[in-house]
């Protein structure tokens, strides 16, 4: 997984739109879109919590909402290219 200077992760939600996530602890996580991408920096200690998130679509199918950013995702959210 994508690590900043202060060693949290990049987790990309699926869909580029903004998502609050709360953590059994209370810890919050705020997705935040930049240029349709919507992503956040996770401690690591919470990154297992937020990528067995699930969510259920159209058809009932149910599937991971979260995933480890790839680095063209990163660079698109901080505007630095692909």
């Amino acid at each position: 997984m994508i690590a900043n200077e202060k060693g949290y992760f990049a987790i990309a939600y699926y869909q580029p739109m903004p998502k609050l996530v709360k953590l059994n602890d209370g810890t919050s996580y705020f997705f935040d879109v930049k240029r349709a991408v919507s992503l956040a920096w996770v401690k690591p200690e919470h990154a297992n919590q937020v990528l067995v998130i699930t969510k259920k679509c159209c058809g009932g199918h149910i599937h991971t909402a979260f995933h480890p950013a790839t680095q063209s995702q990163v660079n698109v959210w901080l505007n630095v290219g692909r």
